[in-house]
């Protein structure tokens, strides 16, 4: 695990080493990082558990760590029999594709984990598309296309590759940190008197981002999903 604590210490980014790394070594990589991660993940889930218990104790409120199980649920099981696939594919890949793929500071990778971002916060769903409706294609229009062509233009003039490198330590850690804040949506409805400790609550996923953005530097983005869907496809299962 020396490498891994070395980048976690200095995070650099993608290069063409990757290339010349066999497919085996790299399968044991994503093997070793999966077992590490799951370890590092429950001792901040325990954290967070017993963070939790006292909180409920002194504010006598409903677990958060209840409160998101429930949720997760909930959003799972309305896939039915695809649960698996939702869980264990399609939300590793759409996170993947946001978080990690512009971990490659190339201007149209950026622009196009930008845009990703953007469609379901301006109300857009990746899960429902209404056919019948022209909102859907002009969100896909605008954000998953517009916005990256023109975007990743701008940022090409300017060179931000050659800017994020220089800072690559506080680029990847941004990366990793909104990995882990975007997941606060699952503990709906949110206790805004308490907001400033819910990011206490994602510590696992802060965790598992900085895990999948290793292997995404270090072996290449497709195994960081795979790394992504064996830690999900348990929840898919059972």
């Amino acid at each position: 695990m020396k490498p891994y604590f070395r980048f976690i210490q200095n995070p650099e980014p993608p290069n063409i080493s990757a290339q010349f790394i066999s497919v085996t070594t790299k399968l044991l990589t994503v093997l070793k990082i999966y077992l590490f991660t799951l370890l590092l993940a429950a001792i901040a889930a325990t954290i967070t558990g017993l963070f939790d218990k006292i909180l409920v104790s002194f504010f006598s409120i409903k677990s958060l760590t209840t409160t998101h199980a429930s949720n997760f649920k909930a959003v799972a099981d309305r896939f039915g029999n695809f649960k698996v696939f939702y869980v264990a594919l399609f939300v590793p890949a759409l996170e993947e594709l946001i978080f990690r793929l512009p971990l490659q500071a190339k201007p149209f990778f950026i622009s196009f984990s930008f845009g990703m971002l953007l469609y379901p916060i301006n109300g857009f769903s990746y899960t429902h598309f209404d056919m019948h409706t022209l909102r859907p294609y002009l969100g896909v229009i605008v954000f998953l296309i517009l916005i990256p062509v023109v975007v990743g233009w701008v940022l090409k003039k300017i060179n931000i590759t050659g800017i994020i490198n220089k800072n690559y330590r506080v680029y990847f850690y941004i990366f990793s940190s909104l990995f882990a804040l975007v997941h606060i949506s699952n503990f709906k409805p949110l206790n805004y008197n308490l907001i400033y400790l819910y990011p206490l609550y994602v510590l696992p996923q802060f965790v598992m981002g900085v895990s999948l953005g290793y292997l995404r530097n270090k072996c290449g983005l497709q195994y960081s999903l795979l790394l992504h869907s064996l830690i999900n496809l348990p929840h898919g299962i059972f």
